[in-house]
């Protein structure tokens, strides 16, 4: 396997910079010739039943009929008012243990975190606990060093901060058992540009920050996962978790990443992705590159299988640590996309749902080098295939929490099957999506 890896990376880097065929068809033939005998591998491995279960409204069965038989485990849900309309599950969630997807098996969420920690920050918001527009330091006085005084709350939320990478890298365990030496790590770097002057992808390091800075500005100190559980997760009944707890462990789907060498020949059919990951090897010093080596734990995106490890599931990173359910996940958004349509809703004040109808910044960003991005306070923004303006967050391997105020609609996607994509453009969500617009166009019309 390690000469597959090899060769793999050749050919990347022929194709990046190489202009001699000869030795592109040699890296071709290897890679084909592996293929191969992957493709044997699967032919005379028996795979497990792949079963499906949940609810559809009547209207939305074409959705059940996509989902059906096409995932190897995976959950979608789909919510407006608070009530399902589409809550799926199937597949298998374990497969050395042939543990099948269940009703409440649980993902972990990757970067659709973020969204929900945006949340949480937005009910800290409501209640007077903290001010978008206060500086960092007011809540974390030891965080104005070395220029980052006027970094605000909203700058921090909105990856304005400067702050996409450290100096010195942290471990996901040292959050836990180390917190005193994490939290002066990120008191002291310094931005890699001023503060407000442009923005970029702060992709893991957001965790860190948001969560030190909610419990230093929470009257009883309490951590992330605390604060949802009591302000929004019981009272709402919303199946998520900022971290994995030890006693819902069970619930957890395991995580499968593909290998290294599998990563790079899919990412050959996908040329955003190709163009980011022929960036890593080419240019392994390069802020965006730089950003993902901040955990300790993530310097392998083909070893990501790591955080199978409870001890790591346990702690809360709220950049990638949510564990949760897609029917939570579409929940929290249907409530979400009420408030920012300007109906009232239990979880948060009008004054502060107007703040997230449209994006804050837009453009190019400065870390993954990407253009059209747009934020607001933690969510990112796109205008779907209907039109309509939606925010949320998606996850790497294709896990996405979305509303559309608009519809009135949550989604929710999670998988343990981790695909390459990560911008909500994975095939098997997009394709999800696409059907429930189709199917609530006939919807609306029964329900007049």
């Amino acid at each position: 396997m390690g000469f597959i890896k090899v060769s793999v990376c050749v050919l990347v880097l022929a194709l990046v910079y190489d202009s001699n065929m000869g030795f592109i068809k040699v890296s071709v033939c290897v890679l084909v010739s592996a293929l191969v005998c992957g493709c044997l591998q699967r032919l005379f491995t028996k795979p497990l039943p792949v079963v499906v279960d949940g609810y559809v409204h009547p209207a939305f069965q074409p959705v059940l009929e996509k989902f059906s038989g096409k995932e190897p485990g995976a959950a979608f849900a789909v919510y407006r008012n608070g009530q399902p309309l589409v809550d799926v599950w199937g597949g298998i969630a374990d497969v050395k243990a042939a543990r099948p997807w269940r009703r409440d098996t649980m993902a972990q969420g990757w970067s659709t975190t973020k969204g929900i920690a945006t949340i949480v920050v937005a009910v800290m918001v409501d209640r007077g606990w903290l001010d978008y527009k206060r500086p960092v330091h007011e809540y974390w006085p030891e965080f104005k060093q070395n220029g980052k005084k006027n970094v605000t709350v909203e700058m921090l939320l909105s990856h304005q901060a400067g702050l996409p990478v450290l100096d010195t890298p942290i471990s996901v365990l040292e959050i836990r058992e180390a917190r005193d030496r994490v939290e002066n790590i990120l008191a002291s770097q310094t931005p890699v540009w001023p503060p407000g002057t442009q923005f970029g992808y702060h992709g893991i390091t957001f965790g860190p920050y948001v969560d030190t800075l909610v419990r230093k500005a929470d009257p009883k100190g309490r951590r992330m996962e605390q604060i949802f559980r009591e302000e929004i997760g019981d009272p709402l009944d919303i199946d998520v978790y900022m971290n994995l707890p030890r006693n819902e462990y069970h619930r957890a789907a395991r995580l499968y990443t593909d290998p290294i060498w599998m990563i790079i020949l899919k990412t050959l059919l996908a040329p955003r992705y190709f163009r980011v990951f022929a960036g890593l090897v080419t240019n392994p010093g390069s802020l965006f590159a730089r950003s993902l080596k901040v955990v300790k734990e993530m310097k392998n995106i083909g070893n990501l299988g790591v955080f199978n490890d409870p001890d790591l599931r346990e702690i809360t990173m709220s950049s990638i640590s949510g564990t949760m359910t897609a029917r939570g996940v579409a929940k929290l958004y249907s409530i979400m996309a009420e408030g920012i349509k300007g109906r009232s809703i239990d979880l948060l004040s009008s004054d502060v749902t107007s703040l997230f109808t449209s994006p804050l910044v837009q453009g190019k960003e400065s870390v993954v080098g990407s253009d059209n991005w747009a934020m607001n306070r933690g969510f990112l923004y796109h205008n779907n295939s209907e039109g309509n303006l939606v925010f949320g967050h998606p996850g790497h391997g294709g896990q996405m929490g979305r509303g559309d105020p608009k519809a009135s609609l949550g989604f929710g996607y999670v998988t343990n099957h981790l695909s390459i994509y990560g911008r909500g453009d994975d095939p098997r969500y997009v394709g999800l999506e696409e059907i429930v617009y189709e199917c609530l166009k006939d919807y609306d019309k029964s329900e007049k």
